[in-house]
């Protein structure tokens, strides 16, 4: 499956979270229930992939394996960033624990496990946009990297605005400017001090 979107990223402290929810609670629905994700991200073994990330705008790409909710079901998803725009693609994967998804070789590239991320997600309707916003995120290293057990619970959360690329003035309902976040990013800074 490939997905095109155009996505919003807003990291708020809890109180700026709480405010922001009441701000928009009468325009807003849920979706699908809260749910727990985990991801098990990769890359090259000198990190190129999260270097391409931190340094450039265009022509990057995350992979990961996910699993979504308590389903026993994991996918393999390729977020390509290129000058057609957001692009991602999903497989799913025949294995039943994160154990089982080994090394990885995508665009030529061999890629191997770099940092697990995992946080709870709540699912909104918000007019034409669909608001997810992300909590409780947790970060910790794969054994492939280092036998030294390193977490880190990010103490904020993500709120992002997911819609189809053609929608206008989806701006005036920011309630303030969006940023350039990277659980993948923050997570590899925080544990491996790249």
């Amino acid at each position: 499956m490939i997905d095109q979107r155009k996505e919003y990223k807003f990291v708020l402290k809890n109180n700026e979270l709480e405010n922001f929810l009441f701000s928009i609670r009468k325009k807003i629905n849920v979706l699908y229930p809260t749910r727990q994700i985990a991801s098990l991200y990769y890359d090259t073994f000198d990190f190129l992939l999260y270097k391409k990330s931190r340094d450039i705008d265009t022509n990057k790409m995350k992979v990961r394996v996910r699993k979504y909710g308590n389903k026993n079901q994991y996918f393999k998803e390729i977020k390509l960033n290129d000058s057609e725009g957001k692009t991602k693609i999903i497989e799913e994967l025949n294995i039943s624990h994160f154990d089982e998804a080994k090394y990885i070789s995508e665009r030529n590239l061999n890629l191997l496990p770099a940092v697990f991320t995992s946080y709870t997600r709540d699912y909104y309707q918000y007019g034409d946009i669909r608001l997810t916003i992300d909590k409780s995120i947790f970060f910790s290293n794969h054994t492939s990297r280092s036998l030294h057990k390193t977490s880190y619970l990010f103490p904020d959360s993500v709120v992002e605005y997911k819609m189809a690329s053609g929608l206008p003035n989806v701006e005036k309902s920011f309630l303030m400017n969006p940023v350039a976040f990277s659980k993948y990013q923050e997570a590899i800074s925080k544990i491996y001090n790249v």
